[in-house]
């Protein structure tokens, strides 16, 4: 895995829609990722382990 992935790439590893993650963020679901690349949301691994566990996810796929 890559040290940073975005929102997009997070929800392909999960096996999920992007705008799942999104409404969990907007409604606080689960926090905000720490760092932003070009204004954009960028998720570390233990970030990813978040949204993973709040999806219920106790594995990811692998990435196409």
């Amino acid at each position: 895995m890559n040290s940073l992935l975005s929102i997009s790439q997070v929800a392909a590893l999960l096996g999920i829609r992007k705008h799942r993650i999104e409404y969990a963020l907007s409604e606080h679901l689960i926090p905000e990722p720490k760092l932003r690349f070009l204004n954009k949301r960028a998720f570390d691994p233990s970030e990813v382990c978040i949204v993973a566990s709040h999806f219920g996810k106790t594995h990811v796929q692998a990435e196409r």
